[in-house]
């Protein structure tokens, strides 16, 4: 994952923290800033300590599990690999889909650090290579 990305988090934590200190006029401002504050602290820890979003191997696919964990699924498991792209109000979306027998994982581009296309051209290269 690009480090940009939980710097960013982490950034975006410390606003919210001054807009709280700033704008404590009652206790439901001070609870929502602080609350939004500890939410992009925690991800962007997460993004700090368990950086690898993303594995693939000629045995399995490695996914994030939980929190902080990782999760191997081997390949007989995993049923689709493909970009999935969304027409939104103002552009688009896209994001790399894993189907597996029971669960779906979706990853951004920006997570990863490379373009949808070229992730699912990777992971299916080393999947035909099992």
């Amino acid at each position: 994952m690009p480090r940009k990305i939980p710097v960013l988090k982490s950034l975006a934590g410390c606003v919210f923290v001054a807009i709280g200190v700033v704008f404590h006029s009652s206790a439901l401002s001070l609870l929502v800033a602080g609350g939004a504050a500890a939410f992009l602290f925690v991800a962007a820890a997460r993004d700090f300590l368990a950086p690898v979003r993303l594995v693939a191997t000629p045995s399995s696919v490695t996914v994030p599990h939980q929190l902080f964990g990782h999760r191997d699924i081997p390949w007989a498991e995993v049923d689709r690999v493909r970009v999935d792209t969304q027409r939104r109000l103002f552009g688009r979306s896209t994001m790399i889909e894993i189907d597996t027998q029971h669960k779906l994982y979706f990853f951004s581009p920006a997570e990863l650090g490379s373009s949808a296309e070229e992730v699912v051209g990777e992971i299916e290269f080393i999947r035909s290579n099992t």
